[in-house]
């Protein structure tokens, strides 16, 4: 075999390899693993050498590897997540955290009270053990990964030494074990951050779900969070009422956890700020001793969170996940049109292009009929539910429809030369740009070099 044969060899092998890889994630009667099988049967070279020609379809010859070979090679050809590795290597080292605060007697004790036999000894031993594996045992009957994907064979030596460590007789054995399969799963897992395998279009619409829903609480509970230190700012000014003079006071977001100060620095801000910007509602003073909350009005801080994740999860889909779900049936990402994603579209842009004043295309929505031309846009709890709820879960499971063809801009840029040249033989051939552009680009991909 020459050492042209060789690279032939190794090449198929690795498209093979990435499509074997792809193939089991297969569901839904989807086909694009064997059709990808059959595009490399057909793109082969001549004679089985490097840089001949490639015997597959092409409007003309073109030396081997093909742009449809080199395709099938890329990484990112094929749908793939690196979420579940990457929570999986959080719980590795939340389970790490709780072996390092762990006194280093707590294992001698549990040792020697299981050789003489005390009555505890068992109990205290599962007690301590399931402590150090609580990460994992949680996250494992929470959210598994999925069945005979990769993910799962990473952990599955880990697996099998937590459900040890509390009933092996060796107990140092087992800990070391434990440990041993740690540290494997942690490089196992870690490989799959640099060469992820590819995902399933449940596993993704699944972690769409996730980042939405989690997004979501974040947005809410932050501004719950930042509610509070008006509420207390509130009941300190009250007391300040009684026991003059008032004071002031800042947010120093540069602590953890985030605290009041009576000083201010380069990383506070003025509780006055946060206070115009979040308080709920001005109550009275008869209301508040009464222990009555006046009802609650929309507020700056709902604006901008709001708008961070409106922006967020437009973004996730838009720039992410659309282009991963297309590479499962290998269709154009420009094929997925919902209303619901247009009018996310239309409020998001509103909200950071408009200063969250809402323009008549977002009062016009198809599905999301929440504000008024003119209206400052603020959103409620059942605003974010409606989304999770109207999103289309069932049609992402599915391959979408090819959307009818149409013409967009071509972005890119040339040197100011070529376009000259090129305008004034277009002028001269009355030619409009929008032919040239087509036209160049057909001889473009002709060219498969």
């Amino acid at each position: 075999m020459t050492d042209l044969d060789a690279q032939v060899v190794e090449f198929n092998s690795a498209i093979t390899s990435r499509i074997d890889r792809f193939a089991r994630t297969m569901e839904f009667g989807n086909t694009t693993a064997e059709r990808y099988r059959q595009i490399l049967v057909e793109h082969q070279p001549t004679g089985g050498q490097w840089d001949a020609t490639c015997t597959g379809a092409h409007t003309q010859d073109a030396a081997w590897p093909c742009r449809e070979a080199r395709r099938l090679r890329k990484a990112d050809t094929y749908p793939t997540s690196v979420q579940a590795a990457a929570r999986w290597l959080d719980v590795l080292g939340s389970m790490r955290e709780m072996i390092a605060t762990t006194i280093p007697q707590v294992v001698d004790n549990i040792e020697y009270n299981l050789r003489i036999g005390s009555r505890n000894a068992q109990y205290n031993r599962r007690f301590a053990f399931s402590a150090f594996t609580m990460p994992f045992t949680y996250a494992l009957a929470a959210t598994p990964p999925r069945t005979g994907s990769e993910v799962e064979a990473a952990i599955a030596p880990l697996t099998e030494a937590v459900q040890l460590v509390t009933t092996d007789s060796d107990v140092r054995g087992a800990m070391l074990r434990l440990e041993q399969a740690m540290a494997s799963a942690d490089d196992a897992l870690n490989s799959l951050l640099i060469d992820p395998e590819p995902a399933t279009v449940t596993e993704l619409v699944e972690e769409l779900r996730r980042s939405i829903k989690v997004s979501m609480l974040s947005a809410l509970l932050g501004s719950s969070g930042i509610v509070e230190l008006a509420d207390a700012e509130f009941s300190a000014r009250l007391e300040e009422l009684k026991y003059p003079p008032p004071q002031a006071r800042w947010v120093e977001v540069g602590s953890v956890p985030v605290s009041v100060v009576g000083k201010p620095s380069d990383t506070t801000i003025s509780i006055e700020e946060v206070y115009q910007s979040a308080a709920p509602g001005v109550q009275g003073l008869l209301q508040a001793i009464r222990g009555e909350a006046s009802p609650p009005r929309t507020t700056e801080v709902q604006r901008i969170q709001g708008s961070q994740w409106i922006s967020f999860i437009f973004a996730e889909w838009n720039d992410h996940y659309r282009f991963e779900l297309a590479k499962v049936w290998d269709c154009s990402h420009r094929d997925y049109q919902f209303p619901l994603l247009g009018d996310l579209g239309k409020i998001r842009n509103d909200m950071i292009h408009n200063g969250g004043i809402a323009k008549r295309g977002t009062a016009n929505c198809q599905i999301l009929s929440w504000f008024e031309e003119g209206q400052r846009m603020h959103l409620t709890s059942p605003m974010y539910t409606e989304v999770v709820r109207l999103w289309p879960w069932a049609e992402l499971l599915r391959r979408p429809p090819p959307r009818q063809d149409s013409r967009n801009q071509f972005p890119g840029q040339v040197s100011l030369t070529l376009i000259d040249a090129v305008q004034r033989a277009a002028a001269v051939d009355g030619s409009k740009p929008d032919d040239v552009i087509e036209e160049a680009l057909r001889l473009w991909l002709r060219q498969d070099v």
